[in-house]
């Protein structure tokens, strides 16, 4: 760390470097055998819900939103700030689950090299399709 910061970084900045033995132990409410149906459900909710933040985002910084919705803080990034955490609480206390939920449905396993010899498949820029 550098000597100028003395604010070290938190797990919820990083939650995939926190130490889970120090993690609190959440039990999920929503049983394992119906956790892949509820993660897609609310993938596909949370992206209705993004897409909706975008667009009053969008009319926020064209000066398109009418007052009401302004002082509501439609758009901001505050505003989306506190859905990630309500998102965050949600995926902890239904599924016990702390991280994001594109991962429980596309492990990173499936688009990692699976080893040493494995070859880089990028095209080369301005190269034949």
């Amino acid at each position: 760390m550098h000597p100028k910061n003395s604010t070290p970084l938190s797990d919820t900045q990083y939650p995939d470097q926190g130490d889970p033995d120090l993690a609190p132990k959440v039990a999920a409410i929503v049983p394992e055998d119906k956790q892949h149906a509820v993660v897609a459900l609310l993938i596909a909710e949370r992206a209705h819900a993004s897409t909706w933040w975008t667009i009053l985002n969008e009319m926020r910084c064209r000066k398109l939103l009418p007052d009401w919705a302004l002082k509501m803080g439609a758009g901001s990034h505050p505003s989306y700030d506190k859905y990630d955490a309500d998102c965050r609480a949600s995926n902890l206390a239904m599924l016990a689950y702390d991280g994001h939920l594109n991962a429980l449905i596309y492990p990173c396993s499936e688009f990692a090299p699976r080893n040493a010899e494995s070859q880089n498949v990028a095209r080369e820029p301005g190269g034949a399709q």
